[in-house]
């Protein structure tokens, strides 16, 4: 266009600048940027926040921000174009401080945010902005909803999830393919699966996220049949074409039904029926299904033709298996791979170290903590939550920086105590009984 003499307008440039953002192409439009500041439009508002756009998806929230406060007369796509550029990028105190500048927010400013602290999986703050949100008197919108109840799920907060289905209800969006959708899932992974299965019969539009949903729920609640059922009827009732996720889940279903062949049939026709290479999670699943029903040599067989380097839970799976089984000789090797494949990571290790413990094998137990130990490997700390009155605590391993830690701990020297006491009345009772006997 520019070769041929034709100035490009600014929806024109701002098309361009938003193609480049979605391919990530950062020099190509570090160029355009060029080409605008030359001929004067930087100063348009389109263009500008199609280039803040550019900068944030490239991870270059700097110039994001340069590009942002050059901006005269900000409008509410601005700010939100920024706001989400810090979101996507872990910035999220920046993104929480330009967020409270704007004056008038829009559905759009708050949705940037939350969907900011959910892809972080901040999902206390999720609810925390939820519920100013609803304070504000703005009324939440599908993508809103959509984000909460993703935050449920991950929480398995069955409450919550409750409460806000309720609110969906009202504003009639509980019908919307992308609610229903995050609906059958929050109640999936919160083990209600019979109002799992109630919110996917009722939505009247289903795609192919929806059926994932359904089908993975199912399989993953000990549903396996059904799962299978569901899987079957997806095929011979709709256009819609299995995905690795639900492949996955077909494939954990048969593990858990013992359906053994009828996996292998699915794990062995996915790239000539649906075109989808297997990847490392659906041949840990085989060698899973393979090691349950005691086809040991089977599975090692198996990991040892992948096209990739196996998973360790692959391994782990074949360890297990060789322990149900008595296969000792496949287990000191595959013990060996695992411990081969744990050197930079301590998750190998910690996974080795529970498989001997499982077993019984103590002197094995410390013998791999000593290694963790030596190599200066050290496990990944826990973390554990619970809802009081609506509100989440999150506590984390050996976390000394707690604002009430004093009171926490205090409180459960208290319940020591008191387990202690109850224990030795216990132990005293018995006692006396056993005397009278």
């Amino acid at each position: 266009m520019i070769e041929n003499g034709i100035s490009p307008n600014s929806s024109c440039l701002s098309s361009a600048i938003n193609a480049l953002a979605n391919m990530k192409a950062l020099h190509t439009g570090k160029n355009i940027h060029a080409h605008v500041t030359k001929t004067g439009m930087a100063s348009d508002v389109f263009i500008s926040s199609s280039l803040v756009d550019l900068y944030g998806s490239c991870g270059n929230c700097t110039d994001a921000r340069l590009v942002f406060d050059t901006i005269q007369n900000k409008n509410v796509v601005c700010w939100n174009t920024m706001i989400s550029a810090y979101s996507s990028n872990d910035q999220l105190d920046e993104a929480k401080k330009l967020f409270d500048q704007i004056t008038l927010k829009s559905i759009g400013s708050w949705n940037s945010l939350v969907t900011g602290y959910l892809g972080n999986e901040q999902y206390d703050k999720v609810f925390e902005v939820f519920n100013d949100m609803l304070l504000s008197g703005q009324t939440p919108d599908i993508s809103t909803f959509s984000s909460v109840l993703c935050a449920c799920a991950s929480l398995t907060s069955l409450g919550k999830g409750k409460g806000i289905h309720g609110k969906t209800f009202k504003l009639g969006l509980q019908r919307d393919v992308f609610v229903g959708t995050a609906l059958v899932d929050m109640y999936a992974k919160s083990g209600d699966i019979e109002s799992s299965k109630r919110a996917f019969s009722k939505m009247p539009e289903k795609n192919e996220v929806s059926w994932t949903a359904m089908i993975q729920g199912l399989a993953e609640n000990g549903h396996a049949e059904e799962s299978l059922e569901l899987f079957e009827e997806m095929e011979r009732t709709t256009s819609i074409k299995p995905n690795e996720l639900i492949l996955l889940a077909i494939l954990f279903a048969c593990s858990h039904c013992g359906l053994v062949n009828k996996g292998l049939h699915y794990f062995n026709s996915m790239e000539s029926l649906y075109n989808i290479k297997p990847n490392e999670r659906h041949y840990t699943c085989a060698v899973d299904m393979l090691s349950r029903a005691g086809r040991v040599s089977e599975a090692e067989k198996l990991m040892m033709s992948m096209p990739c380097e196996p998973e360790v839970n692959a391994w782990a799976a074949l360890l297990s298996g060789c322990k149900t089984y008595g296969e000792d000789e496949i287990a000191e090797r595959t013990a060996a791979k695992i411990q081969e494949l744990a050197e930079k990571k301590s998750g190998g290790y910690i996974l080795l170290s529970n498989v001997y413990a499982s077993a019984g094998k103590w002197p094995e137990v410390m013998k791999t903590r000593k290694l963790m130990k030596e190599r200066g490997l050290k496990k990944t700390g826990g973390c554990s939550w619970i809802e009081v009155r609506n509100e989440f605590h999150l506590f984390y391993s050996q976390d000394a920086t707690h604002i009430d830690l004093i009171e926490i701990y205090g409180a459960l020297e208290l319940l020591k105590s008191d387990m202690l006491v109850r224990f030795q009345q216990k132990v005293d009772i018995g006692s006396l009984v056993n005397r009278m006997i």
